[in-house]
């Protein structure tokens, strides 16, 4: 049977082919349209909001100075992350 209709046989799955790989490109077309347009929306919030949320989150850093006993606890505990590895 595949002898006799060899010709419709290469020509059907080199249509299905051309088609199955439209209908992908077409539905990952869509879904980077959908990713930008969220991408897009998040960027817009973050504009608005940052003015907003940047004297909140200076609130809760402080200041802005170092702070010895946090720079030494953060030496010690880098220092002994890296030592008891090696052991």
């Amino acid at each position: 049977m595949f002898e006799r209709h060899r010709v419709v046989f290469t020509i059907g799955t080199s249509i299905t082919s051309v088609a199955t790989a439209w209908i992908g490109y077409s539905l990952r077309h869509f879904h980077d349209e959908k990713v930008e347009q969220r991408l897009e929306s998040i960027k817009k919030v973050m504009k608005h909001k940052h003015n907003l949320e940047h004297s909140k989150i200076k609130d809760i850093v402080g200041p802005g100075g170092l702070s010895v006993p946090t720079c030494a606890a953060t030496a010690a505990t880098t220092l002994i992350i890296g030592i008891v590895p090696s052991f």
